[in-house]
């Protein structure tokens, strides 16, 4: 157990360091970001020899509400699909009243269990 006590000090110590480095890090990355937008570039090769490049990564989501309300203004009804689920507030009573029992529905379930390791300093 003694390399337990070891690796939890190790780990604590180098996630302290990673989340004080991240925030360090954030207004640098800003202020290289925004002097290189100043001057119009995208791409520097500095004199120190570091190569700094500016990429652009699209994340754009649909919004299927604001979609879903185009779709039926412009009678695209077809377009929209239902999709089928189970009402949650009935299924509760369902159970409560024995009417589906918790087995039944416990057999429903996909059970998804993932350890996680948090180190605090006591």
């Amino acid at each position: 157990m003694s390399n337990i006590n070891h690796l939890a000090e190790v780990y604590y110590e180098l996630n302290e360091t990673k989340n004080r480095v991240t925030k360090e890090l954030k207004p640098i990355n800003e202020e290289i970001k925004s002097s290189l937008a100043e001057v119009g570039l995208n791409k520097l090769d500095t004199e120190n020899g570091y190569r700094i490049e500016i990429g652009t990564q699209n994340r754009s989501t649909v919004d299927e509400e604001k979609l879903v309300a185009l779709l039926k203004l412009k009678g695209f009804n077809e377009a929209v699909k239902t999709i089928e689920v189970p009402d949650e507030a009935l299924v509760e009573r369902l159970v409560f009243s024995g009417e589906l029992s918790p087995e039944e529905y416990s057999a429903c379930i996909n059970q998804k269990i993932i350890n996680t390791l948090k180190i605090k300093k006591i």
